[in-house]
């Protein structure tokens, strides 16, 4: 899995480091060890067949010249920046219903783990993105917006098999949100969840 998710997170660099951005480069995009801690995170709490199926969707944008990650950044603008949306969503793949129908309920479920691990780690939650979508500005984009967007970049291939990996997920009463977050936590040196609340919590 390690190796399937360090593939994947490389081409994803090269994507994300050749998105154009309102007022030129971010400063983010000149962190590649940063981008690594998130990505890889994210993609720890997956299985192997949403891994596998997602690389497949990387390999069909590289080989067609589209860019994922600039097309999720766009679907982005939808609810954070609609005036620049409406001027580009005619270029962007079209969500249909049945897909859009999947990208909801993922969105559903992430919304759910979020709320969950903020009433846990407050404060651990206040230091990442506001969770819902009426948070949203220009230069805020809610866990919400953020996973909506990334969600329709996908495949609907992608989409099933990470859906049901989900909802076995959380029928066992697992937390995707807190296992990401852990592991963000694990790479950049802190102990543990409970540290790093504990740490956010004085300062």
């Amino acid at each position: 899995m390690k190796e399937l998710i360090k593939k994947i997170v490389e081409k994803e660099w090269l994507m994300f480091s050749a998105t154009q951005n309102i007022g030129g480069t971010a400063s983010c995009q000149q962190r590649p060890d940063q981008f690594y801690i998130m990505r890889s995170s994210q993609f720890s709490a997956w299985n192997d067949e949403s891994l596998e199926s997602y690389l497949r969707d990387i390999e069909k944008a590289e080989s067609k010249g589209e860019n994922l990650v600039t097309i999720k950044y766009a679907y982005m603008m939808e609810s954070t920046d609609p005036a620049s949306y409406a001027a580009i969503a005619h270029k962007l793949p079209e969500v249909g219903a049945a897909k859009k129908a999947i990208v909801e309920e993922l969105t559903a479920l992430t919304l759910a783990w979020c709320k969950d691990f903020a009433r846990r780690y407050p404060h651990v939650a206040a230091a990442g993105r506001p969770i819902e979508s009426s948070a949203d500005a220009l230069y805020v984009t809610s866990v919400e917006t953020y996973s909506r967007g990334e969600f329709s970049s996908y495949s609907e291939e992608t989409l099933s098999l990470l859906l049901a990996h989900y909802k076995a997920l959380a029928k066992e009463g697992y937390n995707v949100h807190e296992k990401v977050v852990g592991e963000e936590m694990r790479l950049m040196g802190a102990e543990s969840l409970d540290v790093a609340e504990s740490i956010l919590s004085r300062r």
